[in-house]
């Protein structure tokens, strides 16, 4: 069991209306792990009339995050709240250069195995013992 990131090719674009080159990297993770969505990257949600228009990729989520954020739009929280964060599997962020794309592609799979290794220690607290004692 694992979870697979697939990373897109990198090639400089040019950024519409402006002389700035930019390298997108796209990743899509592919979770076969028990209990574990690929939907693990967390997005802010732009709150505008559309509300995946600026959008913007915050992290890998946490174990905690995996089961409080939603998947695939922002939900409603506690109280009626509106969570501003959502869920998926695909990671789009547009880098600076090549250079901040590499580092970030390195951070994305060291926060990745830092999240199936606690899921994997959470799955080994959820089991139950019963032990009886007499004496």
């Amino acid at each position: 069991m694992a979870i697979e990131l697939i990373r897109d090719s990198i090639m400089g674009v040019q950024v519409p209306n402006s002389v700035i080159q930019a390298w997108p990297l796209r990743v899509t993770a592919d979770s076969n792990e028990a209990g574990l969505s690929s939907k693990i990257f967390v997005y802010h949600a732009e709150m505008g009339d559309d509300p995946y228009q600026g959008d913007v990729f915050e992290c890998v989520a946490s174990i905690q995050q995996m089961s409080e954020i939603p998947e695939d739009a922002p939900g409603v929280g506690e109280g009626g709240n509106l969570v501003p964060y959502y869920r998926k599997d695909v990671l789009t962020f547009y880098c600076r250069n090549s250079e901040q794309a590499d580092s970030l592609w390195e951070k994305v799979q060291a926060d990745v195995r830092d999240l199936l290794r606690n899921h994997r220690a959470m799955q080994n607290l959820l089991t139950s013992e019963t032990v009886t004692i007499s004496g």
